[in-house]
C-alpha cells in the first residue's frame, strides 16, 4: 500500500468513527436532557472535534502531495 492509499484508508476509518460519534452525541443529548451540564455529551463533542481535525490534517497532506511545485 502506498502512502496515498494509507492516508485515504485512515480518512475512511476516521469518517466512520465520526459518524458513530455524532450518533452517540445525539443519543447523549437526548438521554442527558440536552447539551448543558452533560458530561457524556461534552466528551463526545471533544472527540468529534479531534476527529474532524485529524481528517482535516490528513486531507491537507493529500492536497500538499498533489500540489504543483
Amino acid at each position: 500500500m502506498n502512502g496515498e492509499q494509507e492516508i485515504k484508508g485512515k480518512i475512511a476509518g476516521l469518517e466512520a468513527r465520526l459518524r458513530a460519534v455524532t450518533q452517540e452525541k445525539g443519543a447523549a443529548a437526548i438521554e442527558g436532557g440536552g447539551w448543558h451540564d452533560n458530561p457524556a455529551f461534552d466528551i463526545l463533542q471533544e472527540e468529534e472535534l479531534m476527529i474532524r481535525e485529524q481528517i482535516r490534517n490528513l486531507r491537507e497532506q493529500l492536497w500538499n502531495a498533489h500540489r504543483p511545485a
